[in-house]
C-alpha cells in the first residue's frame, strides 16, 4: 500500500519572510534603513495634468499640459511624491525640491517672489534626505541620520488646524526629536512614523481614526483635548 507523503509548507522569498516570535518574551527589534533600489538609476522628471498653482513645475504660463513634459532645472531625481496642489522631488544627493502651491506651506520655503512657487526650489535642510512624503498641504522628509522633518498644514472638518501646535509651519521642523526614524508615511492630513525599534508613532488629523490613538470625540477640535492632542506626536501602543 503506498504511503501518503506529508505536505511540506515552502518558505518564501524575497519581500515575503515569517517571523516566529515566541508569546513568553518579547523580542526587541532593531530596523535599519536600507536604500531603495530605485536610487541607483536618477532621472528626469515628467508632469502633465493641472498646473494651475504651479504643481506641475512648468512655470505660470502653463495652467494644463496633455503630454508629459520635462521639468526643467530638476535632474538626478530618485522619488516623487504629489501632495494635493504641490509636488515634492527627492535628488540623488539627498536634496528636497518642491514647486506647487505654497498658501499653507507644503512647499518649505520663500515663495515671497512672485511666481516662485511655480518654478522648482530647494528646501534648506540640515542633512541627506533618504525618504519624501506628502499630503494634502503638508510634506515630511527622512534624513539619513533618523530626523525627521516636516512643513506645512494639517486640514480637518473645520479647515486648517496646523501642523504644530503654533498653526502652519513655513519651514521645517523636527517632529521627533530624540529619536531614530527608519520609515515615514503620509495620509491626506496626518503623519506615520516608524522607528528603529519598531514603535510607530501618529500625529495629524484623527477624526475619522487615522491617528490610532485619539478617539472620535476628543478628536475634534471643539473638544477639551482637541487642540493639543493632535499637535502633539504620541506613541502608538501596539
Amino acid at each position: 500500500m503506498p504511503v501518503k507523503k506529508r505536505a511540506v509548507k515552502r518558505r518564501g522569498s524575497g519581500s515575503n519572510v515569517g517571523l516566529a516570535v515566541k508569546n513568553s518574551k518579547k523580542q526587541k527589534l532593531s530596523l535599519s534603513r536600507p536604500e531603495p533600489p530605485y536610487t541607483k538609476t536618477p532621472g528626469v522628471v515628467l508632469t502633465f495634468g493641472q498646473g494651475d498653482v504651479g504643481q506641475l513645475g512648468l512655470g505660470a504660463d502653463t495652467l494644463e499640459r496633455s503630454r508629459p513634459a520635462v521639468v526643467p532645472c530638476v535632474d538626478h531625481v530618485i522619488d516623487v511624491c504629489a501632495g494635493g496642489m504641490h509636488t515634492v522631488c527627492l535628488t540623488e544627493s539627498g536634496e528636497v525640491i518642491t514647486f506647487g502651491c505654497n498658501d499653507e506651506g507644503a512647499l518649505g520655503r520663500d515663495t515671497s517672489k512672485e511666481g516662485s512657487e511655480m518654478e522648482p526650489g530647494k528646501v534648506i535642510l540640515e542633512g541627506r534626505v533618504v525618504q519624501i512624503t506628502a499630503g494634502d498641504s503638508h510634506t515630511a522628509a527622512l534624513l539619513a541620520d533618523g530626523k525627521v522633518y516636516a512643513w506645512g498644514s494639517f486640514r480637518d472638518s473645520s479647515g486648517t488646524m496646523g501642523l504644530s501646535s503654533k498653526g502652519t509651519e513655513k519651514q521645517p521642523i523636527e517632529m521627533l526629536p530624540g529619536y531614530v526614524v527608519v520609515k515615514i508615511a503620509s495620509g491626506a492630513d496626518h503623519l506615520v512614523m516608524l522607528d528603529e525599534n519598531g514603535q510607530l508613532y501618529t500625529c495629524g488629523c484623527g477624526e475619522q481614526g487615522q491617528l490610532g490613538r485619539v478617539t472620535e470625540r476628543g478628536a475634534s477640535r471643539g473638544s477639551r483635548q482637541g487642540m493639543g492632542e493632535w499637535a502633539s506626536v504620541l506613541q502608538l501602543v501596539l
